[in-house]
């Protein structure tokens, strides 16, 4: 017999994931998730402080760019 929880599929053969059983284990499951997520999120903030700081660049250049174009554009008197 299978167990099957969301995309958990969990083979019982012998009856081994019995209800207090199984309680545990997707407890432990979600447990480890947290800390995962928990390790995870500063990595995040630094990246999207890291996106943040090219974005302020990539600004920066374009409006110079288009002040530079802009007065090549214009004809020289």
């Amino acid at each position: 017999m299978d167990v099957v929880i969301g995309h958990l599929r969990l083979h019982d053969r012998r009856g081994f994931w019995r209800p207090g059983r199984l309680r545990k284990y997707l407890e432990q499951a979600n447990e480890d998730l947290r800390e995962q997520l928990e390790r995870a999120q500063p990595c995040a903030q630094a990246l999207q402080r890291a996106l943040d700081q090219q974005s302020k660049v990539i600004n920066d250049i374009h409006r110079r760019l288009v002040t530079v174009t802009k007065g090549l554009e214009k004809p020289v008197q």
